[in-house]
């Protein structure tokens, strides 16, 4: 509603709508009541759901679009996972995870990044390298728990083709997607955007999100180390000192291994890293990534390049282009 009446959802506090009168605390105030925190398109996307439910049914829940891509999603690993058993049990898994389903029917928004995400991935197994980038772009403008996924993914399109060329080439349209879908709203305000999708989750504006959960952040707090759960840490230092030699690690597994498997899988072990070391590592973080190594467990094994490479993960891809 903001949006259609010209206010930047960025710029703007929520202080008087629904989320207000969710129970957030008895004694402090709910911060993302000053933040948009999603990104772009998770608003642009829900604006055709927005319009016609109101015509429709006179209201609009904001999980209708979710739910959308809640069954899109099923109906594409229905359509792409061909072992009968496989299918079945991975769809079940799915819809009905212990770990995301309630989250999915409150309404939080993995699976409406995630559904995107997949079918990116499904393009990309099918070296349909420029509509996969805009389906990844799509994902990378919904949420920010995909963004760790930008350097494998630049990594994976690099070991298949053995070109920079190629790899530059097959991230224009990724590129110019997520230009054209977030750059209207950063130049709107930049310093509102940023704080609103960086800022209010690394804790490094007034209202921040709160260190929370099962990670290292509440670690630091039981020690004695963190004070206050809503202050400033430089939890970024810890974040390099361990992702960096991760990432050499994932790397080297992706360079031998450069199926989309082996990708999601390095997209799951870096993304529970990175969160580790955040501020936050709660249930639904621990369910989302449940969703993403499931899907790497039952995402079908690329057939080996040669005889000699039919390790456990799969062979490459694609052969090296000449």
């Amino acid at each position: 509603q903001f949006f259609i009446r010209g206010i930047n959802p960025y710029a703007t506090t929520y202080f008087g709508t629904f989320m207000e009168a969710w129970h957030y605390s008895d004694s402090a105030v709910n911060p993302a009541l000053y933040h948009f925190v999603m990104q772009p398109f998770y608003l642009l996307f829900s604006l055709p759901f927005y319009v016609l439910s109101n015509r429709l049914i006179g209201y609009f829940d904001g999980r209708i679009p979710l739910y959308f891509l809640f069954f899109s999603l099923l109906g594409m690993a229905f359509a792409f996972i061909k072992d009968k058993e496989k299918k079945l049990l991975f769809v079940t898994l799915l819809a009905f995870g212990p770990s995301m389903f309630s989250y999915t029917l409150e309404g939080r928004s993995d699976v409406f990044m995630f559904a995107f995400f997949f079918a990116g991935l499904i393009l990309l197994s099918k070296k349909r390298y420029s509509l996969a980038g805009i389906l990844l772009a799509f994902s990378f403008t919904v949420k920010q728990s995909i963004w760790p996924f930008l350097p494998l993914y630049i990594g994976y399109l690099y070991f298949v083709s053995k070109s920079t060329f190629l790899t530059v080439k097959r991230l224009i349209l990724f590129i110019i997607t997520i230009l054209v879908i977030v750059l209207p709203f950063f130049l709107w305000n930049p310093k509102a955007f940023i704080d609103s999708t960086i800022l209010y989750l690394t804790g490094n504006t007034l209202h921040s999100y709160p260190i929370s959960g099962y990670g290292f952040g509440v670690l630091l707090h039981q020690i004695g180390i963190i004070k206050d759960l809503t202050s400033q840490y430089p939890f970024i230092i810890w974040q390099v000192i361990v992702i960096l030699p991760l990432l050499v690690w994932l790397f080297l597994m992706l360079r031998k291994y450069p199926n989309i498997k082996m990708l999601i899988f390095c997209y799951a072990i870096l993304t529970f890293v990175y969160w580790y070391f955040s501020r936050y590592f709660n249930n639904s973080h621990m369910g989302y990534l449940t969703m993403v190594f499931l899907t790497a467990y039952f995402w079908p094994a690329s057939p080996p390049a040669s005889p000699n490479r039919g390790e456990s993960l799969g062979g490459p891809d694609e052969k090296k282009e000449n």
